[in-house]
């Protein structure tokens, strides 16, 4: 097995993160070359590659740099999900040592994988000050309404006597959703990504 480290994907990432059944759609090239698109940001692909040359795993890496973090590499930025992928043990052991190395000669403060199940069989620390939570949807809205309280219920009610319209779009609608965007997340105490960011992300869903 050989590892490789590029600042582009190669030509096979898409198609080996299409069929690993833990990818997530932030692993795929477009995803992670966000962060490099909208804010310059060194992007490094990590891939193990068996004897015949197949793609055995993958691991993107972002760099950023903060006055609150200092300097530090992810697994990705922005999204929750986007870790290391792999078809054994083995080459799971393989890619996280890269990626440490990667780390030292980057000379960075840290190193964050964002996995949602333990990266064996390394035993690196865990962060337990975030957490996802998923709520399983029913079969219908009306199933979904008794599930939620009261208080919520008659919250959702107020916004529907409003009659709000819905419009889906992609970046044409931007102007329009960035009017209206960062005064909410302003209000919330929240950054405010800028709208390059955004137009990234509407391209890569387009």
């Amino acid at each position: 097995m050989s590892i490789h480290v590029t600042s582009t994907a190669p030509s096979d990432w898409d198609a080996y993160v299409e069929r690993h059944p833990s990818a997530s759609a932030y692993h795929r090239a477009r995803a992670v070359s966000i962060g490099a698109e909208a804010f310059g940001l060194p992007t490094i692909y990590v891939a193990a590659r068996g004897h015949g040359g197949e793609l055995k795993g993958v691991l993107p890496l972002v760099e950023q740099s903060s006055f609150a973090f200092g300097k530090f590499l992810s697994s990705v930025p922005f999204f929750t999900y986007g870790g290391l992928l792999s078809d054994d043990d083995g080459t799971t052991a393989a890619i996280a040592d890269a990626a440490v190395d990667i780390a030292k000669s980057r000379r960075v403060d840290h190193l964050e994988l964002r996995h949602t199940f333990p990266l064996l069989p390394r035993a690196f620390s865990v962060r337990t000050d975030k957490l996802s939570m998923v709520l399983k949807l029913p079969e219908s809205v009306e199933a979904l309404s008794k599930q939620l309280r009261s208080k919520l219920r008659s919250q959702m009610k107020r916004a529907e006597r409003e009659q709000p319209e819905v419009e889906c779009g992609g970046v044409k609608l931007l102007d329009e959703f960035y009017s209206v965007f960062p005064v909410c997340k302003q209000g919330m105490g929240t950054p405010v990504n800028p709208l390059c960011f955004f137009t990234s992300v509407a391209d890569w869903l387009r």
